[in-house]
């Protein structure tokens, strides 16, 4: 009896077996349809480049093998892919087809580059930068995103970083060894035959009544609104030119006035001579 009841375990559990083996050989040769979670161990591998599911790391994602790996992210189910995320041959992992949107910060521990030319924000010195490569670096700011910029950062030809379409505005100490200003007009108009030139008089009188040379800006105007550099230095060299015009009449004076006190000299000299 014992015996006999021996047997039909075995053969129950020959039965079971022989079930099991027959299920995994029916998923390893089919696709199946899970519609709940699947929980495993250890890793999950598939495929024959070695592509991984791994917990080594905690939880990971490794893929691995012959070919170039890639991830593909798509809404429509008969498109390859709306975005891929793959590793190129020179280790440079790249999006594309579209784009990355983060809603917190992007840290990388070293550069991180984009586009063709050699765009770089590097961090070897500190922080950094980089725009490099055949065309012309140039970084836009707008605050308007129908438009293709307010105000241009660019590199010209010639090695000069220059500002396209708005202005600058430095709040603190603008320090160079040179600073090249391109006013619209100058000063030597003063030279002009027809220019009239203010008497010492009036000069003398606008300065008693207002405080100031004529043309020069007050003291209160210039605290609230600054100056423009160009037309102030026109204004200060149009002073200075009227100073050399003063100053050439007041030596034709002078010389004047010595050949005056000669002739009276030589007057006198006469006089006592005939005494």
């Amino acid at each position: 009896m014992k015996n006999k009841t021996l047997k039909t375990q075995i053969m129950k559990n020959l039965l079971f077996l022989f079930l099991i083996l027959t299920i995994t050989c029916k998923l390893t040769a089919q696709d199946q349809t899970i519609n709940g979670k699947l929980t495993v161990a250890e890793s999950i591998k598939w495929g024959s480049t070695g592509a991984i599911l791994n917990t080594d790391q905690g939880a990971s994602i490794e893929l691995r093998g012959n070919g170039i790996p890639y991830l593909d992210f798509s809404n429509d189910p008969t498109i390859d892919f709306d975005l891929r995320l793959i590793l190129r041959g020179d280790n440079l992992l790249s999006f594309e087809g579209g784009d990355i949107k983060m809603s917190n910060k992007l840290s990388a521990r070293q550069s991180i580059s984009w586009g063709n030319t050699g765009a770089l924000l590097n961090t070897d010195q500190g922080a950094s930068i980089e725009l490099r490569g055949t065309g012309i670096p140039y970084l836009d700011f707008s605050n308007d995103p129908t438009t293709d910029f307010d105000m241009r950062l660019i590199l010209r030809d010639n090695n000069t970083l220059g500002v396209s379409g708005g202005n600058m505005a430095i709040d603190g100490a603008l320090k160079a060894k040179e600073i090249e200003v391109k006013p619209n007009v100058w000063a030597d108009f003063v030279f002009n035959e027809d220019y009239k030139l203010p008497t010492l008089e009036e000069v003398e009188n606008h300065i008693q009544e207002k405080g100031h040379l004529v043309n020069i800006p007050p003291e209160k105007e210039v605290i609230e609104n600054g100056i423009h550099l160009g037309e102030m230095n026109m204004k200060l060299l149009l002073k200075i030119e009227e100073l050399t015009l003063y100053t050439i009449q007041q030596e034709k004076e002078i010389k004047r006035l010595k050949s005056i006190e000669k002739r009276l000299d030589e007057i006198e000299k006469f006089i006592a001579n005939k005494k």
